[in-house]
């Protein structure tokens, strides 16, 4: 009888040691694991660049940031997401950390998709051609890519036009993420013009007798032929009437852009003479598509023209123009300019 007793309280006595050790134990590693999480590896470490690259699982990313020197030790994050099985899902991409930052900062940061972004601009009035430049000036990708995705592209609910995307795509800043390309580019691009076109804007350009195509060819025109806002509206009016009347509409740019790399800074007398699609001085109506891709304003003036009956007009030599309702006023106009800019003789 008293063996046991003797036994009972053996075994009580080593089964209450073990739980006191296994506490201790679990404090410690409790305690570890906070620390490893909320802890930085170095708090004078400056900000570099970790990619997590698509396909990798969390525990490949745990030990990649062990190796590049983020963490102290992979075991705690594993640990966190055995914890916390939604914490593995993090994001794939570039982001900007330290090991300044905790484990804990870090994996919050993967979580969130705060990945690093890039910008580029592209203004209004460029043409596709200068759009493809600016982009492989930018270091983002290549021009011949950037030609090659805008020639190929087709969009879900937008028919190709015949003279391709020349003025669709839309003159914005474009943020975007690593691994982004030249076809994305394009769509998000042709995105951006019809959400910015909207459905009570084209439906004023039918009004006016302009299918979209014509509107956005239109609205290149007033891009190139001002940058004041408050002649857009004005310069949309010139034309609208000339295009009612049956009046060739005389666009200095749209020569220009049918010359190309060929315009030699000036137009001739032999330039306007010739017989080619977008020389408005031959043809009548609207050249067969953009010369540029016009921005906002210009799209809202080509489908809003201003309520005027202007037919004609000239540069004033102030950086405006001077519009005119008659012939005789124009050559006035135009006889005006000539004397401001004429040269005093030697």
């Amino acid at each position: 009888m008293r063996r046991t007793k003797s036994c009972i309280l053996t075994i009580s006595a080593t089964v209450m040691a073990g739980i006191v050790l296994f506490a201790i134990l679990l404090f410690i590693v409790r305690s570890e694991y906070r620390k490893g999480m909320n802890n930085p590896l170095d708090p004078n470490d400056v900000p570099r660049v970790f990619i997590i690259v698509s396909g990798w699982s969390f525990d490949r990313t745990a030990i990649e940031l062990e190796k590049q020197s983020f963490i102290s030790d992979s075991r705690f994050l594993k640990l966190h997401v055995r914890l916390n099985p939604d914490a593995a899902a993090i994001k794939s991409g570039e982001y900007l950390i330290s090991a300044a930052m905790s484990p804990l900062d870090i994996l919050q940061r993967m979580l969130s998709g705060q990945v690093i972004t890039y910008s580029v601009t592209f203004p209004e009035g460029l043409t596709l051609s200068e759009m493809a430049t600016r982009w492989d000036n930018s270091g983002f990708g290549s021009a011949g890519a950037f030609k090659h995705a805008a020639h190929s592209y087709r969009h879900p609910s937008l028919p190709f036009p015949s003279t391709g995307w020349e003025g669709y795509l839309f003159p914005e800043t474009y943020c975007f993420t690593k691994g982004f390309d030249e076809l994305k580019l394009v769509e998000r691009m042709i995105d951006q013009l019809q959400e910015t076109l909207r459905p009570e804007w084209l439906a004023s350009a039918r009004e006016h007798g302009l299918t979209l195509h014509e509107a956005v060819t239109l609205a290149s025109l007033i891009e190139k032929e001002t940058r004041l806002p408050e002649e857009r509206e004005l310069v949309s009016a010139v034309f609208h009437n000339r295009l009612k009347r049956g009046i060739l509409l005389q666009c200095d740019p749209t020569v220009i852009y049918a010359l190309g790399e060929t315009y030699p800074g000036r137009l001739l007398k032999k330039h306007l003479e010739m017989d080619i699609p977008y020389n408005t001085y031959v043809r009548a109506g609207l050249p067969p598509g953009p010369i540029c891709s016009p921005g906002k304003e210009s799209l809202e003036a080509a489908c809003f023209p201003a309520e005027e009956s202007f037919l004609y007009f000239v540069a004033d030599s102030s950086g405006g123009h001077t519009f005119s309702r008659t012939l005789r006023e124009h050559n006035q106009a135009v006889q005006r300019y000539r004397q401001r800019i004429k040269k005093p003789s030697q």
